[in-house]
């Protein structure tokens, strides 16, 4: 407690005095600092005491002036209370170790997190805090004890008001198998001094994992826990353990990994002390997603649009920014950008802000965007003009006819071909075509042309195609071209 007291005085019309004292106490004793005071003597007028009786606190005051008038005011303040409190407390002979996650926050809005790894051998208790986190300066110490068949954490708070929140992850020494979404429960496993199994996954499901892992050994009377991240990439598999803490003078778990070059991924243990070591894990699993460099901007189906034209506008947080005028043409199979034209970015007369790509995902064309500027976020507006693509193949090659090869051995056509958009008059051509097949290959000749084109208007192929015989034409410039046949065949 302490005791600020405003004190006023007089004796007299001529004394006259005003001052402070304060008042302190630690329970079984009490101190007292006397001042600033000012009187109209040369001297303090009052001199102030104090004793403390079961508790209870009397301030006093003697005169230096005789009988003498005294009032004060009183301003009691109440010390903050500091006391070691339990986190958490569990029975050493159901669990052996526990991972915490713990949150404290005191009254003035400051906040500190902390990560703690604990584990006991049957007598004595063993912990690591790590990742500590904070606003400002620590809140709590941490420690840990075994306290009548207990497992105890506790935290002494280094300010007042200190509110803990935690989450925990607690292992036994029998632990069962259980699979959730993204964790694991993983048996109890019997390792000695070389690598045993005690984990396996496969790595189309999960990218990488993080496992909490806890020891014993009833004959070295030791124990552990450690945390270990395992990561693999398809090919090869990597692991790396800590923090842990031990009831050793070293490491009782070695950890190792491998990937079998199919699919499965292997979390291997060997332990230091010996044979007859049981081992208990969890597990949170997680996959790596397939990740682009670029941002997908727009999309289009290439069976709808042959192509489109944009004008792109980006502006990132650093007030940098662009403008573009792109176009797009896909051909089916593939997509074409044109980003020569304008395209202006205010940071640089050479480098982008956004690069512009495209390319086929499946049934639609993308328009996508890199951001060159690292550590940026852009965000790109853009209008878009889209071109429907005509009627008709948009392939170069067509089949002109076809018929069953275990039905005919042979084939001659006679053939017209017209590309009226070409020249003044159009272009025209005449042909004969002979082919044959064996059941597996067909042998073509072509003779007879006669056109008014400097060179063929079609180019022909032959192939079998699901038991068909295919007479099949390749147009040589991208005009629409009418081809008509005439077909007389001879039968198997």
């Amino acid at each position: 407690m302490i005791l600020l007291c405003l004190i006023t005085g007089q004796k007299g019309s001529d004394e006259n005095f005003i001052g402070e004292a304060f008042v302190v106490t630690d329970g079984t004793n009490v101190f007292v600092s006397q001042g600033p005071m000012v009187s109209t003597k040369d001297t303090d007028m009052i001199e102030v005491s104090a004793t403390i009786s079961s508790g209870t606190i009397s301030v006093k005051a003697s005169s230096t002036s005789g009988s003498t008038t005294v009032q004060a005011y009183a301003v009691k303040l109440k010390a903050p209370e500091v006391a070691t409190g339990t986190i958490d407390a569990w029975n050493i002979s159901d669990h052996r170790g526990a991972k915490y996650y713990i949150s404290a926050k005191d009254s003035t809005g400051q906040v500190e997190n902390i990560e703690v790894l604990c584990v006991h051998d049957g007598s004595d208790a063993y912990m690591t805090d790590y990742n500590q986190v904070k606003t400002n300066n620590s809140l709590i110490t941490l420690s840990v004890a075994v306290t009548n068949g207990q497992l105890v954490l506790t935290a002494d708070p280094l300010t007042a008001d200190v509110v803990v929140k935690w989450y925990r992850i607690r292992l036994a020494d029998n632990e069962s198998n259980a699979t959730g979404a993204d964790t694991k429960v993983i048996d109890a496993t019997t390792v000695s001094s070389s690598a045993t199994l005690i984990d396996t996954f496969n790595d189309p499901n999960q990218t990488g994992a993080h496992y909490i892992i806890v020891a014993t050994n009833s004959s070295e009377g030791t124990s552990s826990i450690m945390e270990a991240n395992l990561v693999t990439n398809g090919v090869d598999a990597f692991v790396s353990g800590g923090p842990k803490v031990s009831s050793k003078d070293s490491d009782q778990i070695i950890l190792t990994a491998d990937h079998n070059g199919s699919q499965t991924v292997s979390l291997r243990a060997a332990s230091t002390s010996g044979s007859s070591t049981t081992v208990n894990a969890f597990r949170i699993h997680m996959l790596r997603g397939d990740a682009q460099p670029y941002t997908v901007l727009d999309s289009f189906a290439h069976s709808t649009y042959q192509g489109a034209f944009y004008v792109a506008v980006g502006k990132n947080e650093n007030n940098e920014s662009q403008i573009a005028d792109l176009a797009i043409a896909s051909d089916g199979d593939d997509s074409y950008i044109l980003n020569t034209g304008p395209n202006i970015s205010t940071h640089s007369t050479s480098s982008p802000l956004v690069d512009f790509t495209t390319g086929i995902n499946g049934s639609n064309v993308e328009l996508r965007g890199q951001n060159s500027q690292e550590n940026t976020n852009t965000t790109v507006n853009m209008y878009r003009i889209h071109l429907a693509r005509a009627a008709g193949n948009p392939s170069s090659i067509a089949t002109l006819d076809s018929f069953s090869a275990s039905d005919f051995r042979a084939a001659k056509y006679t053939v017209s071909i017209s590309d009226t958009a070409s020249g003044d008059l159009g272009l025209y051509e005449t042909c004969d075509v002979n082919l044959t097949h064996d059941g597996s290959t067909v042998f073509l000749s072509v003779h007879g042309r006669v056109t008014n084109h400097t060179g063929d208007l079609v180019t022909f192929s032959a192939d079998i195609d699901s038991g068909n015989v295919r007479l099949r034409g390749t147009i040589s410039n991208t005009n629409t071209h009418t081809v008509t046949v005439v077909r007389r065949v001879i039968k198997v």
